[in-house]
């Protein structure tokens, strides 16, 4: 190969060993990237691709080395920003979540790679609105705003982008950008009606067609615990031998497994469940048979822990084999606690053993029998 060629065809990027920072090219512009405490880390220099702003660069990576060796590293990443890439007006959108992002994860005790993805989503969707990569966060006003929310009213539903708007909002708040532009609400759209929870029948019908289904059985388990259990489905998933007694009558609900992630569940949702014979009997037997295959106590054909978004596509199969109505499967939370009011259960007992806040059970589930509401105790 000629010298020539040999230029033109740069060496292929190195692994970044642990502490170490390198010096990367990204849109003809330099970034810095390294890890900390396991997570990836960007720095956007903000400078054109040359010899001497690779000097700049490298000397900024140097200092971020030895921060991290000595325990001086400033994870908000202020401390190795510029005046005029730190100033907010003057950052791009990117700029100013990576910063956010570095802020949120330092000073919040959960932080996932989904949250994160939702600002990310959020961001993508402004710069599709203006056919972009990156934009100015001056370029943000609220005409902008405006506009912007007009056009994303036809592009996802009225929901999300509630959602993105209060993302984008905290985005700014936390860079204290005066006036926020993202601080407007959108016209609530008619309220569905919400879907029904399943019949007694259907219930019945349901775990049978898994338990019965020729490639699908494996499934038949975990959707009759989830029915019976009335817990959400990444707590069953995420559920482990550890966490059962030894007699299997009773299980400590503690963390959630969501696109293949172990995270604490929700506020105040730790709790202990007494389990019915009929769970306990089926975990008896899944311990015998599968408890040295892994720490999860339902898995999936291939052994591993049960995927919540292959596991909707097999529900929804099923449930149109039956001629069931499709409802998500997150419906079976709603199903059981539904059921359990119209057998005359106390709903304080109910929430405590379905990780719900009384009152909102209450606002919920009041409809299910008649006359049901909080009582005037005062």
């Amino acid at each position: 190969m000629s010298r020539k060629n040999q230029e033109l065809n740069p060496p292929k990027r190195r692994k970044t060993s642990k502490g170490d920072v390198s010096v990367q090219v990204d849109k003809d512009r330099l970034r810095l990237y390294w890890r900390f405490q396991g997570k990836p880390c960007f720095l956007y220099l903000g400078l054109p691709d040359s010899k001497i702003n690779r000097s700049v660069a490298q000397a900024k990576a140097h200092q971020i080395t030895i921060d991290l060796a000595t325990g001086n590293y400033d994870p908000t990443l202020e401390k190795y920003l510029p005046q005029s890439v730190y100033s907010p007006n003057k950052s791009t959108i990117w700029e100013l979540y990576e910063k956010f992002w570095a802020w949120k994860s330092k000073t919040e005790s959960i932080t996932t790679q989904r949250s994160s993805g939702n600002y990310r989503y959020a961001i993508k969707l402004v710069l599709r609105y203006q056919k972009v990569d990156d934009l100015a966060v001056s370029g943000v006003s609220q005409d902008f705003v405006y506009g912007f929310v007009k056009w994303a009213k036809t592009k996802i539903s009225h929901a999300t982008l509630t959602t993105y708007l209060c993302l984008l909002k905290a985005i700014w708040d936390y860079a204290k950008l005066n006036p926020n532009p993202w601080n407007v609400t959108t016209k609530a759209q008619k309220l569905k009606t919400p879907p029904s929870p399943f019949t007694l029948d259907e219930v019945h019908r349901i775990i049978d067609a898994f338990h019965n289904h020729t490639t699908l059985f494996f499934y038949g388990d975990f959707v009759e615990f989830l029915l019976c259990s009335g817990m959400r489905i990444g707590e069953v998933a995420g559920l482990k031998w550890n966490h059962v007694r030894e007699d299997c009558t009773q299980i400590w609900v503690s963390e959630c497994l969501t696109k293949g992630q172990t995270r604490p569940a929700k506020s105040n949702s730790d709790r202990t469940i007494n389990l019915s014979p009929r769970l306990t009997n089926m975990l008896l037997k899944r311990r015998s048979d599968y408890s040295h295959l892994s720490e999860y106590v339902f898995l999936s054909s291939r052994g591993l822990a049960i995927d919540s978004a292959n596991f909707r596509q097999r529900w929804r199969k099923v449930l149109d084999s039956l001629g069931i109505t499709y409802r998500k499967p997150y419906l079976t939370r709603k199903t059981f606690i539904s059921h359990c009011l119209a057998k005359g259960m106390n709903p304080v007992d109910i929430a405590k053993m379905t990780g719900h806040d009384v009152a909102v059970l209450f606002k919920h589930y009041s409809g299910v029998i008649e006359n049901l509401s909080l009582p005037d105790v005062f």
